[in-house]
């Protein structure tokens, strides 16, 4: 790794948010999780909200309400990381490339997760939704690695 990306990975503030939006993104992964294992992928057919359902009428719904709460958390702390990464003096262009395909995955996950309410989970949606939130996932603990790493060093 390059010393300007090592000294912007590993510093104390970008570590600290870092390791908070992998945390938020583990828990969105387990609200998701959850969701599935309830039952309450179609008990809100509308986005962002549930429609004509009021949230605290249902379990299903406060349990889908809470996944589509912790996205939108995600989707924030991962945003201004992605922010933090292309704003921020030493940034390299890998860092910054890192930065667009975190991006590239937010989007697509989002509109992927969209796409599941609108058309009632059809399975290539699903499938990809998992999938891609897997991914991202997989990309914040990266990030997370390589910015304790770089504090270490």
């Amino acid at each position: 790794m390059q010393a300007g990306a090592r000294d912007f990975l590993g510093e104390r503030r970008f570590v600290t948010w870092v390791s908070i939006t992998a945390l938020a993104t583990y828990v969105l992964l387990l609200t998701g999780s959850y969701v599935t294992r309830t039952g309450a992928s179609l008990a809100c057919p509308a986005f962002p909200w549930c429609g004509g359902n009021a949230p605290g009428t249902n379990i299903l719904i406060q349990i889908q309400m809470l996944h589509r709460y912790a996205a939108f958390t995600v989707a924030f702390l991962v945003l201004v990381t992605i922010w933090w990464m292309l704003r921020r003096p030493g940034s390299t262009p890998a860092v910054k490339r890192y930065a667009y395909a975190l991006l590239f995955l937010l989007v697509l996950q989002f509109a992927l997760g969209i796409i599941n309410v609108y058309l009632r989970i059809p399975m290539w949606s699903r499938a990809l939704h998992l999938t891609v939130g897997s991914t991202l996932w997989v990309g914040v603990v990266i990030l997370w690695t390589l910015s304790w790493r770089s504090r270490a060093a």
